[in-house]
Order: C-alpha cells, then structure tokens, then sequence
C-alpha cells in the first residue's frame, strides 16, 4: 500500500493534494494516514499546539475528493498548482 504526494498547496481554511493511491489503498485510509502523519509532525514540531487544539484533532472530520478520470492529471495539478488564492503556499 503506498500514498505518493503528487502536488500539494495549503490554503488558510483548507489544502489541496494530488495523491496516487496504490490499487488496494482505499480513499479513507489514505485520508488517515495523510491527516494523522501530519497532525503527528505538526505536534512534534510545534508542541504550543497543544494549547489550541487540546483535544489533539488539527484536521476537521471531513473531506472532499475528485477522481481524475474527466480531465488530465496535468490539469488537476496546474489548478492546484496555480490556483490564485494570495495566501496560498505552494509546496510540490
């Protein structure tokens, strides 16, 4: 099973990524593994965070996702990539 980061860009209230999921690697796994590792390396390098989010939980319950297969991946990863919010990081 395996999760490889195509594309990621964090926005203020929410983060788009680009992920290929290996064939017996179902959406809500990848979900958990992506929100947990980095809730974990969030903590680990920021321990004030405990303050604000003293119930341990950075990421909220839900998410959104789009399978590929209408447009390109090359499509999906320029409007991630350039998508205009100005508060937007960018890190691929």
């Amino acid at each position: 099973m395996s999760v490889v980061v195509k594309e990621l860009s964090v926005m203020p209230d929410h983060v788009h990524v680009v992920v290929l999921l290996s064939q017996d690697m179902s959406l809500a796994k990848a979900v958990g593994l992506l929100k947990g590792g980095s809730s974990y390396v969030m903590f680990r390098a920021h321990p004030n965070f405990t303050r604000r989010y003293a119930k341990g939980h950075f990421w909220s319950r839900g998410y959104f996702y789009r399978s590929v297969s209408e447009v390109t991946e090359e499509v999906v990863r320029t409007y991630v990539r350039e998508d205009n919010d100005p508060h937007q990081l960018r890190l691929s």
